[in-house]
């Protein structure tokens, strides 16, 4: 940690000292108790200048990344147990050191030096961090209206090209995106040339999920309310599903309150299935003059998901089990993102759930309704068999089994709540 700090620049430095941010690092909080404070402020300041250095370097759980991609990659019995084993492994960190990245209150930014963004916008204010990058407040000085900007965007210029400038009604709308240049000088074999990176410029939000429950002080809020927001996202992961795009992390800090509605964000992660002759290829890579010879070929050394998780890429050609197989893990992590909604850990709920075998049998205590829960419960059961694109049901003995619909289980999840 100490090299990483003789590294950085005075510009750098300048912004550690005007963020102010107390005790923990925006990226993962994993520094050891032994690194003094200034070390945490160090991360914290790389979170705002620059990109994000790899998650994996500051967490213990990179087995996981390994068993994940090779579940992915081939579905059997070892790799479905592997699988289970290694996130079983992580339990103690997960449930007891895994901290949220730090995010200041939406109603008010940590200042930061005033930062131009592209030809258009002035950020002004430190919103949050993710794995892909951090969001900016910021001032479009065309309109003097205020939007978010995502620097390391990840997916999400992709998916507003995708999406022909005009994402699914439930989501965060983009307005704009381009290319930032930055030096990942930590990085002696990168620092000399220079990295272009994408961002983006969205819909300004009041505040997430999170923030809400924390203003309730983890009051659950009514299951109408939370029925809802779910309604919400499994309508947007539908909608992203109906144009083969993957991968929404759905969790209650992608989940964010414009005025008085409720709005999914975050498209950082997602990857897009395709083929040679797809017009929304040509459009996404600017591929007009090549042949789909040529585009096929792109596709298949792109060939991006969980499956090559350490990709750089968004796309993959069509593949009908893998498509059927991510639309499995997107419908478990919309049940985990529902015990969210119901105020409740997820990982607390899964890893009762994967305790003993058979995973996923078991019923948890979700609502304090006997009934409504056992319902409840076996409506997340089958979802989270469908984990890893079915990793579990295998882990099981059993074939595949989940939900590849979102509206099914919405449906499923309505009748339980309804009991």
């Amino acid at each position: 940690m100490q090299d990483l700090v003789k590294q950085i620049p005075p510009e750098v430095l300048a912004i550690v000292e005007s963020l102010r941010i107390p005790e923990q690092a925006l990226l993962w909080d994993q520094v050891g108790e032994g690194e003094a404070t200034q070390d945490h402020k160090v991360l914290s300041a790389l979170a705002v200048a620059y990109p994000s250095p790899s998650i994996a370097e500051f967490q213990p759980i990179g087995g996981i990344y390994k068993a994940i991609k090779a579940v992915w990659q081939r579905l059997e019995p070892a790799t479905a147990a592997a699988y289970v084993a290694a996130v079983r492994e992580a339990e103690e960190f997960v449930l007891h050191q895994l901290k949220p990245l730090a995010t200041p209150a939406r109603s008010r930014p940590h200042a930061i030096p005033s930062r131009k963004i592209g030809a258009f916008y002035e950020a002004d204010g430190y919103l949050g961090c993710g794995a892909c990058g951090q969001a900016l407040s910021a001032r479009d000085t065309r309109t003097g209206e205020r939007v978010t900007i995502k620097v390391g965007a990840g997916s999400e210029a992709a998916a507003f090209r995708w999406f022909d400038e005009k994402l699914p009604a439930q989501f965060l709308q983009v307005y704009d995106w381009g290319k930032e240049e930055v030096r990942f000088w930590w990085r002696p074999e990168l620092a000399e040339e220079p990295v272009y990176i994408d961002w983006v410029a969205r819909e300004y939000a009041d505040e997430t999920w999170a923030e809400y429950m924390e203003r309730r002080h983890g009051k659950p809020v009514n299951l109408a309310e939370a029925l809802s927001i779910f309604e919400i996202a499994c309508e947007g992961v539908s909608a992203l599903h109906d144009a083969q795009c993957y991968q929404w992390s759905s969790h209650a800090r992608n989940i964010f309150r414009v005025g008085s509605r409720w709005k999914l964000g975050d498209l950082s992660r997602n990857c897009f299935a395709a083929t040679p002759d797809d017009p929304r290829l040509a459009r996404l890579l600017i591929l007009l003059g090549c042949s789909d010879v040529e585009r096929s070929a792109i596709l298949c050394e792109w060939n991006a998901g969980p499956w090559e998780n350490d990709r750089e890429g968004f796309l993959f050609p069509r593949d009908p089990e893998r498509e059927y197989r991510l639309k499995l893990d997107d419908c478990s992590m919309l049940a985990g993102l529902l015990c969210d909604l119901l105020g409740l850990n997820r990982w607390q709920v899964f890893y009762q759930a994967i305790g003993h075998k058979p995973y996923c049998n078991g019923t948890y205590m979700l609502t304090g309704h006997r009934g409504r829960d056992r319902a409840l419960s076996k409506v997340i059961n089958r979802a989270w068999l469908g984990d890893a694109g079915g990793a579990l049901a295998v882990a099981n003995g059993v074939q595949v089994q989940g939900y590849a619909d979102p509206r099914e289980l919405l449906r499923d999840v309505s009748d339980a709540l309804t009991r």
